[in-house]
């Protein structure tokens, strides 16, 4: 499966989210990851839903809540966010190999790195025989 852009959102019913348990698992389970509030991350992983679902409910209690969902990339993302979000959203990546590329470009340049038009989009990796 190809890389791609999640979002996790976890609401604790009782307890406080432990944040240290949460983040040693998505290390896990991505190659690159984002917290951006208390509840809210996004993960640049190949894993399905299902997996980073099933992955992360082994540490919540019976009442918590959890939402895993693909990022649509083929529409610019929009929204009202502090910059140092929307330049780790808006990081060149790899989609074949996860390689987080560096430097990051501006916001509008970068609004959809998916395209497959779109230069910094590496070819797909040699066929096996």
């Amino acid at each position: 499966m190809m890389y791609r852009l999640l979002h996790v959102a976890i609401n604790t019913a009782t307890v406080p989210l432990d944040r240290h348990v949460i983040e040693n698992r998505l290390s896990d389970l991505a190659r690159d990851w984002l917290y951006y509030n208390s509840t809210n991350f996004i993960l640049w992983t190949n894993k399905s839903t299902v997996t980073v679902s099933e992955m992360i409910t082994d540490h919540l209690g019976t009442y918590d809540q959890l939402l895993v969902i693909a990022i649509n990339t083929a529409e610019p993302p929009t929204g009202r966010m502090p910059s140092w979000i929307w330049e780790w959203i808006n990081r060149p990546r790899n989609v074949w190999t996860g390689d987080v590329l560096t430097p990051a470009l501006p916001a509008p340049a970068a609004a959809n790195l998916f395209d497959p038009a779109n230069p910094f989009l590496p070819p797909p990796p040699p066929s096996q025989p």
